[in-house]
């Protein structure tokens, strides 16, 4: 079985988003044999108040739990598991791969595998309105759709 796993900063919206939209996908199309399963980079991967407050609104926004769900920090095992892991920022492949040297070749940035240069669409999205994750995960949505085989080759 191919596994995939997205990695943001805490693991509390992005990297999970990404997944689940991943797996509605693989769902639709009827494609088996591939899990996929998400994680965080960040050392202090508690959440803030702040934090708190926006998954709770972005958690009724999209009928998911983001609060209560069982967030996990990147280690050894989810990378040596992996077979692609797609992160959203420069810095977390630059994290992962001087970490992890098994990592070499197996992570990739969103933008890039499915064809964009600019990152910026998937910064970081900590202290942003829910409107702009709302639009973060239509783009993420609408992209992965399009680049489906890109995504899960």
């Amino acid at each position: 079985m191919k596994k995939i796993l997205f990695v943001c900063s805490k693991n509390g919206f992005r990297s999970p988003s990404a997944a689940l939209l991943l797996k509605s996908l693989l769902k639709k199309h009827e494609i088996k044999g591939i899990s996929v399963d998400s994680a965080g980079v960040s050392k202090n991967s508690k959440l803030t108040e702040n934090d708190i407050k926006l998954l709770k609104d972005l958690s009724s926004t999209f009928k998911y739990d983001y609060v209560n769900r069982r967030r996990k920090k990147i280690n050894e095992k989810l990378v040596k598991k992996s077979d692609k892991i797609i992160v959203f920022q420069t810095s977390h492949k630059e994290f992962i791969e001087s970490t992890y040297p098994n990592s070499k070749n197996k992570v990739f940035l969103f933008n890039e595998l499915i064809g964009l240069k600019d990152e910026s669409k998937f910064s970081d999205m900590q202290h942003k309105p829910v409107k702009d994750h709302v639009k973060f995960v239509s783009i993420v949505k609408k992209l992965m759709e399009i680049n489906l085989d890109k995504i899960i080759e």
